[in-house]
């Protein structure tokens, strides 16, 4: 049984300059000033704040468990900021996870 493939014509796409940019920033993610974006900050608060909160939580374990096995816990600040800011963002906030525990 044959069918008539139809093929659509392939879309133009533009240069990358065309496409719309958010006011004040340029490709790097720095707005003019120099400045990280405000999306950035609030990764690296929201991360702290996690890291914070879950060091509490294991200072208060730490009478009852061996600290050792609940570090796990803190990937509970890692991953919220890996699934709202990426993994460079993440990356972030498991090398001061571990240097906060150590």
């Amino acid at each position: 049984m044959a069918t008539a493939s139809t093929h659509l014509p392939a879309r133009e796409v533009g240069p990358r300059d065309a496409l719309p940019r958010r006011r004040g920033m340029d490709n790097s993610g720095l707005t003019r000033r120099g400045f990280a974006s405000r999306h950035t900050v609030t990764g690296l608060v929201i991360g702290a704040a996690a890291i914070a909160a879950v060091s509490v939580v294991i200072a208060a374990l730490k009478q009852l468990v061996d600290p050792a096995g609940v570090t796990g816990l803190y990937l509970f600040a890692i991953l919220p900021v890996a699934i709202g800011w990426g993994f460079w963002m993440a990356g972030v906030v498991a090398v001061v996870s571990y240097l906060t525990f150590a």
